[in-house]
Order: structure tokens, then C-alpha cells, then sequence
């Protein structure tokens, strides 16, 4: 029953995975990894789930869309330089958006993902304009964007923490989703549950992290004076060398 539904899937993926605009898509990524996505099904509707079933569709899909945003900002985060910007003697919040936001303007890439605190400090700076409230929308769980900051895309991802104080600067990202399939497991002692498995492969260019310091944040404080730490253990080492 689902063999129509997935073969046009497995030609367009973007049918079920609300891409953004730093997603291109590339058939050519063939790396795969499998991963599988559930529900629990109604008993009712174990025996005859339909295709056009809105409701089960949507919420599927919609558990898809988060599994793979989630993989690829944490590559996104993990694949980045590290830099720190310290607001600590700011006192005039005009400065320290201005400040917030030159941090951003200056780097050569195309899109930022911060929390939404931050996002909304920015969305406060002469430079920034907002999406149209279509493309604000947060569709209840993934990345959104909120509106662009001169030449870069800023978005926003709620899942951060609100006191996560990171800016994610990067360049397009490639990815390619295939193989859908799926499976009802219905076992006496358990709910049932619709399966969908799916391989997917992507590519993340390597970014910037900024890490902002104020007078809330001391998590990016410990990294910068750990990452001082570990510069001048290293610049010890090449000197008895």
C-alpha cells in the first residue's frame, strides 16, 4: 500500500523533508546511513492505514524532517572554527548589537542558525530585515527562517538552549535521502507502530562558530580560556621540540 508513496519519494525527497534554502538537494551523495522514524498506531488502524491518511502522513513526515535537521546542524556545529566575541563591557545594548551583528557581517558565509535570543538581538540591528511571515514560520519544530542580515540568511533553530550563545556560520549544504521503506510492527504487549526506514547522506563544508561572552554566559568564557590553555600548552611543546 505504501509502494506508490514511496517510489515518488525516492525520486523527490523534498515532498516529505521541508528543505530550506541552504539545503541542495544531490543524488549524487550515495555514503548512506540508515535511519528509522516511528509512531504508534491506533489499533484500529493497524489493519487498513491509507496513504492519503493526512494525519499519520503529516505526523511521519514531520518526524523525519526533525531527525535529519537535528544530524545536520550537529555536523554543522561540529565542523566549524572556533571564535569568541565578548560583550562583558558593553553596557549601551546598542553597541552590543551592533557589535553582535558586525561579528556576523564580517564572515564570508552565506547562513547563520543561532537560539532565538540571539537571533532576536540581531533582528534588532540597522542591517536586518525580516522574512515574510510565511518563511517565519517555525511549522512547530524545525529550523526557520527569520530574516536576512545584509548578504547572510539567519535562522533560527528551537531546539537550542535560549542561554546556548552560539552563532553557526556555513555555506550550502548538500544531501540526498532515498530508500524509504516501511514496516508495522504490531507485537500482543505493545502499541503498534509504523516504521518508516530511510537512508540519507549529506555534505557540510566546513564553517564558524561564534561563541558570545556576556555577563550571562560564562559556558563560552571556560571554552575561550580552555582553548588559551590548550594554545599555549601546544606553543610549550614546539619549543622543546
Amino acid at each position: 500500500m505504501w509502494d506508490k508513496l514511496f517510489e515518488e519519494l525516492n525520486k523527490d525527497f523534498t515532498k516529505v523533508i521541508a528543505t530550506r534554502d541552504f539545503i541542495k538537494v544531490d543524488k549524487n551523495l550515495r555514503n548512506f546511513k540508515t535511519i528509522s522514524t516511528s509512531i504508534s498506531l491506533p489499533q484500529n488502524e493497524v489493519a487498513g492505514i491509507k496513504i492519503d491518511d493526512d494525519r499519520i502522513l503529516g505526523t511521519i513526515f514531520n518526524e523525519i524532517t526533525q531527525n535529519i535537521y537535528k544530524i545536520i546542524l550537529r555536523e554543522v556545529a561540529s565542523n566549524t572554527t572556533n571564535t569568541f566575541i565578548d560583550l562583558r563591557n558593553e553596557e549601551h545594548r546598542g553597541k552590543m548589537i551592533d557589535k553582535l551583528s558586525g561579528s556576523v557581517q564580517r564572515e564570508d558565509y552565506k547562513y547563520c542558525v543561532t537560539n532565538p535570543r540571539l537571533a532576536s538581538e540581531i533582528s534588532d540591528s540597522v542591517g536586518f530585515h525580516f522574512s515574510n511571515l510565511q518563511n517565519r514560520s517555525t511549522n512547530g519544530s524545525f529550523v526557520y527562517l527569520t530574516g536576512k542580515l545584509t548578504s547572510k540568511d539567519v535562522y533560527v533553530d528551537p531546539y537550542m538552549r535560549y542561554n546556548d550563545y552560539k552563532m553557526f556560520l556555513f555555506d550550502d549544504i548538500s544531501l540526498n535521502v532515498e530508500n524509504f521503506s516501511a514496516t508495522i510492527i504490531s507485537e500482543a504487549t505493545f502499541t503498534p507502530k509504523l516504521v518508516i526506514k530511510y537512508d540519507y547522506d549529506f555534505l557540510v563544508s566546513p564553517g564558524k562558530t561564534i561563541n558570545v561572552i556576556d555577563l550571562e554566559n560564562q559556558e563560552a568564557l571556560l571554552e575561550l580560556k580552555a582553548e588559551h590553555r590548550e594554545q599555549q600548552i601546544d606553543k610549550i611543546l614546539k619549543e622543546d621540540l
